[in-house]
């Protein structure tokens, strides 16, 4: 009864303004702390060491120069993304002397100059020509993420090579995984958890996921906060209060970290464990809870898509506003990506709009949606 409203993740109604006010100072810390971390991993890791490492699993064939190669797991056939790993492997290299806050910003990547406009566009093959030729040099800008997957692949390529950095990412998804498993079970007890586990493993590719570091470090944090926001709200009165805030945070740093593989599998996962919280604490699964649930969501989306847009901002500084907004607007009809032959047209977000209506994944999203509900009942 602390806070006025038992075991509940809301907050009194005179502490929303002065929390509201920390919204703010709070994505400001978090934006400079992220050009930090970008900044470091970009000067304090040699371009030629990763470089090598590269040519080494290449030599070995740990490293495919295939776009999309046949997954060792799952049914034969199945393939599995290095396309836009081998995107992340360029980004920033050969650009030691210019400009650290421009080169971050502008988060250049390895293009072969005919395929520019990522039109048809071979990431690996271009990846693998450079690296061949000695002269791996980011030409194409990348700005429209963070690419903060960085500050974790950099080093870890440099340091434990191709192979080393997958072990690392099993660990690191499959700890993230567990844990949020573990700081779910006393809300929706031992069968919920293993009915929500069912359904994330009978609609991901979980197996092959750690060989793709920008699939894996994403989904990794996703887990791992949704785990540590159950656990907040399972808490005393201070950290239920504090849980807002830490959403909003976990979008921005979803937002920092991501390739915009499955971003709102995280807000799902959020506002299933409101809701589980709600009827786990006697409240039950009415308007009330709902509403926090839908509430815990759009403030992930909040701090998620203003992070985004801090990123378009400061590219906007460095390279321009006309240049940044057009390339923003191309982006999002989908008409530079090879995906976009999918589409049903080149509309305004036709590919997402596709996908969002595509059978497979329509019959993957009603399966996981009726296993978290049954998660909740069962409890």
């Amino acid at each position: 009864m602390a806070d006025g409203f038992p075991n509940s993740t809301c907050t009194p109604p005179r502490a929303r303004p002065a929390r509201a006010l920390l919204y703010l100072p709070l994505l400001c810390g978090l934006i400079v702390s992220f050009i930090l971390l970008l900044a470091a991993s970009l000067a304090l890791v040699d371009d030629r060491t990763i470089e090598a490492k590269l040519r080494q699993s290449l030599a070995t064939g740990v490293f495919s120069a295939g776009e999309y190669p046949t997954s060792p797991y799952g049914d034969s056939g199945h393939r599995y993304d290095m396309f836009s790993e081998c995107v992340a492997f360029s980004i920033g290299h050969g650009e030691s002397d210019q400009n650290l806050f421009a080169r971050l910003i502008a988060s250049n990547f390895v293009a072969e100059p005919s395929t520019i406009t990522r039109t048809n566009y071979r990431a690996c093959h271009a990846l693998k020509t450079a690296l061949d030729n000695g002269d791996l040099k980011a030409n194409a800008n990348y700005f429209r993420f963070w690419h903060g997957y960085q500050v974790y692949m950099r080093p870890m390529l440099a340091y434990f090579g191709l192979d080393g950095m997958r072990r690392a990412n099993l660990v690191a998804l499959y700890g993230a995984i567990l844990f949020f498993a573990v700081s779910l079970a006393p809300l929706v007890g031992g069968w919920g958890v293993v009915w929500v586990v069912a359904a994330l493993a009978l609609t991901g590719d979980y197996f092959t996921m750690p060989l793709v570091t920008v699939h894996a470090l994403p989904t990794a944090w996703i887990f791992f906060s949704a785990g540590l926001a159950a656990r907040m709200m399972s808490a005393g009165p201070a950290l239920r209060a504090a849980v807002p805030l830490f959403v909003f945070a976990a979008g921005a740093i979803a937002n920092f970290l991501s390739f915009l593989f499955n971003p709102p599998l995280a807000p799902t996962l959020i506002a299933f464990v409101a809701l589980a919280h709600a009827a786990w604490n006697g409240e039950g699964l009415g308007w009330r809870a709902q509403a926090r649930a839908f509430w815990l969501a759009a403030i992930w989306f909040a701090g998620f898509f203003l992070t985004w847009l801090a990123k378009w901002a400061l590219a906007a500084v460095v390279l321009g506003p006309d240049f940044v907004l057009q390339d923003v607007m191309v982006s999002a009809s989908g008409q530079h990506y090879a995906a976009a032959g999918d589409a049903r047209a080149h509309l305004w977000l036709g590919p997402t709009l596709t996908l969002l209506f595509e059978e497979n994944a329509g019959i993957a999203r009603a399966f996981f949606t009726t296993a978290m509900v049954c998660a909740i009942l069962i409890r």
